[in-house]
């Protein structure tokens, strides 16, 4: 199953926190808090019973956390503790989840059982403690001293900052501010970001097999009742308030796993065509097949990809029938994939001996060969591949460097796996443009064909960002899809040649299609935005002039059939930090 996801959009710094104290025990400023939280109605207008009848062990539950706090971190100086989770609207939740707010930059968890007085008894409570420093939520960091993954952070950092104000009740400290813009903004997102969490940890049994199958269908109908909720605030429709009315009744009932999987896929079809629209490549994509009709740029392009696949072991007959395929259908590119992928199936299947092992084998050829190829460009001991999706690259790098001490790969969306190797860390963006680093805190930048990916508007914001992010001296080693607008060429060979000879705009659009055909055919990755946005290797360096950031190398690829790395037309440019 495979879960279209959509990226955040948060544009840190966000104010979090209003200076106004909350007054819990006031019933009318209680009911207003209820009212805006994402679980106030059960479904429907059915107000949902739980909030007012749990409202005293919530507030009581609060002050004997104060007080646990207090005891086990006296250093921790706290703005505001609220509760968040299943307990706001399950009848027999596992435990009562609490989100404690503190000054600084801090991530912790901790569980505790709390015993509070209810009708002249006591009375025991499992409670989940979830702590967090104000600039993690404000600012969008990670607490490096943490023992939990960057990536898990910024997973968790970024769902929670949008949404305190309709997702969590405040019952001691400060009130939530409503960042309505931003919320909306990414409430999509948030449904994307539940949808994949519920599949990736309970959905599939790879990641928590210890759960059983009661716990592991709680976790599903929890996380969907949620994205459901999201979903309802965002688009008033029938169906989607009815599905609310189902999950509601199959919580109540504690559905079995086959239950709440059936559910889980409803749910993800729904959510489906809505996230197919949302990341709807708005880049020229009616002209990338178009290049195909002019034949000299389209013997260009058979030439060379014959010569990529010829290299990568790939069974290079295909790309003919395959360009026909797609000359064929160029006015409609979903058509003409669709036909392709059913003439070569290999192409989807993730285990095709003929095809995805042997394009995974040459990937790993690539990035060693390529990691060597950078080695002297690298500067200091920290490193950072921003948009890098895996960490196989800087491991390589790591394995070639033993200076590097550091390494950051970041991506828009979440990673599923944690690095093998210890120093190296994932962590998600917020948006394109935003760096999740401190100011002055890496050496090497790596930007591998990502640029291009990027709306004009982000590409100058991205740099202006990862420049604030780098050390004195600091470089960026910008890898693109380009080519020099003067060159001898006598080096080159003579696909690289015929190439180089066309007109600027042609160059361009031949590498938007080799874009297109490498992500969206090759690769199999329907919703990466594709934009027409390259650039000549003389127009990076203006770019980057402008930018403050000066060249100290710039080299236009050659073929290296012995030593693989990167295909022309390609680029490995260096800036400086002034």
């Amino acid at each position: 199953m495979i879960i279209n996801k959509i990226p955040f959009q948060i544009d840190f710094p966000l104010k979090i926190l209003d200076n106004k104290k909350i007054n819990f025990l006031d019933k009318k400023e209680r009911e207003k808090l209820f009212r805006r939280n994402i679980y106030y109605y059960k479904y429907k207008k059915i107000e949902n019973s739980l909030l007012e009848k749990r409202s005293k062990i919530f507030f009581s539950l609060a002050k004997e956390l104060s007080k646990f706090l207090r005891k086990k971190y006296p250093s921790l100086d706290s703005l505001s503790i609220s509760i968040f989770g299943s307990s706001l609207y399950s009848k027999n939740p596992d435990d009562f989840d609490f989100l404690v707010i503190t000054k600084g930059n801090i991530f912790s968890y901790d569980k505790t059982k709390l015993v509070i007085t209810e009708n002249g008894r006591e009375v025991k409570y499992l409670v989940g403690v979830s702590i967090k420093g104000i600039e993690n939520f404000s600012r969008g960091v990670f607490d490096e001293k943490s023992n939990v993954s960057l990536n898990i952070q910024s997973q968790i950092i970024y769902r929670t900052a949008i949404s305190l104000f309709r997702r969590h009740i405040p019952l001691i400290g400060c009130d939530f501010i409503n960042n309505r813009k931003t919320f909306l903004k990414n409430g999509y997102a948030q449904v994307s970001d539940l949808l994949n969490n519920a599949y990736e940890l309970y959905y599939l049994r790879n990641k928590k097999s210890n759960l059983n199958g009661r716990s592991r269908s709680k976790k599903i109908l929890s996380r969907v009742y949620e994205a459901i909720s999201y979903l309802n605030l965002l688009e008033k429709n029938a169906r989607i308030s009815n599905f609310k009315e189902k999950i509601a009744a199959q919580i109540e009932n504690e559905a079995i796993i086959r239950e709440s999987k059936k559910t889980f896929n409803e749910i993800a079809s729904l959510y489906k065509k809505k996230a197919e629209y949302l990341n709807k490549n708005i880049g020229d994509k009616k002209e990338v097949l178009t290049v195909l009709l002019n034949e000299n740029l389209k013997r260009n392009i058979k030439e060379r990809l014959e010569n990529y696949w010829k290299c990568a072991k790939l069974p290079y007959q295909w790309i003919n029938p395959i360009l026909e395929m797609l000359l064929k259908y160029y006015y409609d590119e979903d058509l003409a994939i669709k036909k392709i992928r059913k003439k070569f199936p290999s192409i989807t299947n993730k285990n095709s001996l003929n095809y995805s092992k042997k394009l995974e084998s040459f990937r790993k050829i690539k990035v060693k060969n390529l990691a060597r190829k950078i080695k002297k460009k690298l500067f200091g001991k920290v490193i950072a591949d921003v948009g890098g999706r895996s960490d196989d690259f800087v491991e390589q790098i790591i394995l070639s460097n033993k200076k590097i001490e550091k390494a950051y790969v970041t991506d828009l969306f979440s990673f599923t796996t944690k690095s093998n190797n210890s120093k190296i860390n994932f962590i998600v963006q917020s948006s394109p443009a935003k760096m999740p680093f401190n100011e002055k805190t890496i050496d090497t930048i790596l930007l591998s064909m990502v640029l291009h990916h990027l709306e004009k508007k982000y590409q100058k914001e991205m740099i202006k960002n990862l420049i604030l992010c780098l050390k004195n001296r600091g470089r960026i080693i910008l890898i693109e899809d380009t080519y020099p607008k003067k060159t001898n060429l006598k080096k080159y060979n003579k696909i690289t040649k015929d190439f180089l000879k066309f007109k600027s705009c042609d160059k361009k659009r031949i590498l938007y299609f080799y874009d297109w055909f490498g992500n969206r055919l090759m690769r199999n990755r329907d919703n990466l935005p594709l934009f027409y946005n390259y650039m000549a290797m003389e127009e990076w360096k203006t770019f980057f002039d402008m930018c403050k950031m000066k060249q100290i190398s710039s080299e236009f690829v050659k073929a290296n059939k012995s030593h693989p790395s990167l295909f022309p037309p390609k680029a490995i440019m260096v800036f400086q930090k002034r």
